[in-house]
C-alpha cells in the first residue's frame, strides 16, 4: 500500500493523541507545583503560557489532518488540504518530531525510541542527539530548511514529479545544514532562499497531482 494513502488512525495518529494528553497532564502538574512565592509563580505561569502554546499548536495539527482524513474518505479532499495533511502526518515538522521522540522517552519505550530516531535521521538527515539541545535556539530559516527537507524526502508526490531536483535539493539542504552545525554564520541563507522559490514555484503543480 502506498504510504500516503494510510490513515491518520494508526501509530502517527495514536502517538498524536498521547502527545496531547501528555501535555495536558504537564500543565495541570505544573498548576499544582508552583503556589506560593511571586517569583515561582511568575515562573510557572510562563512554563504553562508556553504549554499551553503548544498544546494549541498540537491540538490544530491534529485537527487539520483530521478534517482531511474525513473530507479525504467521503471523496471530497481538495488538493491544499491534502497536502497540509500529508506535510502534517509525513514529516514536515522537526520540533514535533523531536518533542514525539521525547514523550517516547518519557514512556520508557526504548526500542521505539531507537526506531524512531533511525527515521527522523532519514526524514531531516541530521541525527536528534545533534539537534536536538539546539533546536531552541536555531534560526528559524534552519528549522525551516530541515523541514523542507523533511517534504521532499518523504512526500512520494516530490519524487515522482522532480525526481531529479529533489535528489539534488536534499544533497543540499544536507551541505548548508552541515556546514552551518559546524561553523555557524549565515551562509545557510543563500541555499534557502534558492530552495524556498524553487519548491514555491512548483507546490501547486505537486499539490494537483493526483494521490
Amino acid at each position: 500500500m502506498d504510504p500516503e494513502s494510510r490513515y491518520i488512525g494508526n501509530r502517527e495518529g495514536h502517538n498524536l493523541f498521547e502527545l496531547l494528553q501528555d501535555l495536558h497532564e504537564q500543565v495541570r502538574e505544573l498548576k499544582e507545583q508552583h503556589k506560593h512565592s511571586d517569583e515561582e509563580l511568575k515562573e510557572a505561569q510562563k512554563e504553562i503560557e508556553e504549554q499551553q502554546k503548544r498544546i494549541g499548536e498540537n491540538d490544530y495539527l491534529l485537527l487539520a489532518a483530521y478534517a482531511n482524513e474525513l473530507e479525504w474518505t467521503a471523496g471530497k479532499s481538495d488538493a491544499e488540504s491534502r497536502y497540509t495533511r500529508n506535510v502534517i502526518i509525513h514529516g514536515g515538522d522537526i520540533r514535533y518530531a523531536i518533542r514525539s521522540i521525547e514523550l517516547l522517552e518519557e514512556l520508557g519505550e526504548a526500542t521505539r525510541v531507537k526506531n524512531a530516531s533511525i527515521g527522523f535521521e532519514i526524514t531531516y538527515g541530521v541525527s536528534i542527539g545533534k539537534i536536538q539541545p539546539i533546536i531552541a535556539t536555531a534560526p528559524e530559516e534552519i528549522v525551516d530548511l530541515l523541514n523542507k527537507r523533511a517534504v521532499l524526502q518523504k512526500l512520494w508526490k516530490w519524487k515522482k514529479v522532480y525526481p531529479k531536483g529533489r535528489k539534488e535539493w536534499i544533497k543540499d539542504c544536507d551541505q548548508a545544514i552541515k556546514t552551518w552545525l559546524l561553523t555557524g554564520g549565515d551562509s545557510y541563507l543563500k541555499e534557502y532562499s534558492r530552495l524556498s522559490q524553487w519548491m514555491a514555484e512548483r507546490v501547486d503543480i505537486i499539490k494537483a497531482t493526483a494521490s
